[in-house]
């Protein structure tokens, strides 16, 4: 059982009804992130189809696959992809995009970004 936290109304909530309530707000710096660079924005549109490779990816845009390979680092480490393989693979290194991942590129592709005032926007 989880260890009950106060939440900002003063009422309590478990651990994971909390995470539950992060894990739908959106993030702006997520958004910011990805758009502020245009490997990141290729990688995660080629994610958005299907798993693929570093060199999938950089050959299908037609960028250098130490840019592609750069971006998804910075991807996986905010948690938007991940990796399919074990992180002992070399050659192969499958990644995917998350449900995190998956929404951000939703509102980066569509322009239909929450406004901040609306619930789940910025605080």
């Amino acid at each position: 059982m989880t260890e009950p936290e106060t939440n900002e109304g003063g009422t309590t909530a478990s651990l994971g009804e909390n995470e539950e309530s992060q894990t739908n707000k959106f993030d702006w710096d997520d958004l910011s992130y990805v758009t502020s660079s245009r490997y990141r924005g290729l990688a995660l549109a080629a994610l958005n189809d299907r798993p693929a490779t570093p060199s999938d990816i950089a050959e299908a845009a037609d960028v250098g696959i130490a840019h592609v390979s750069r971006a998804l680092q910075g991807l996986r480490e905010r948690g938007l992809v991940k990796l399919l393989v074990s992180d002992d693979t070399r050659k192969g290194r499958y990644y995917g995009i998350t449900t995190r991942g998956r929404r951000v590129f939703k509102e980066a592709s569509d322009g239909d970004t929450p406004h901040p005032d609306a619930e789940g926007g910025a605080a």
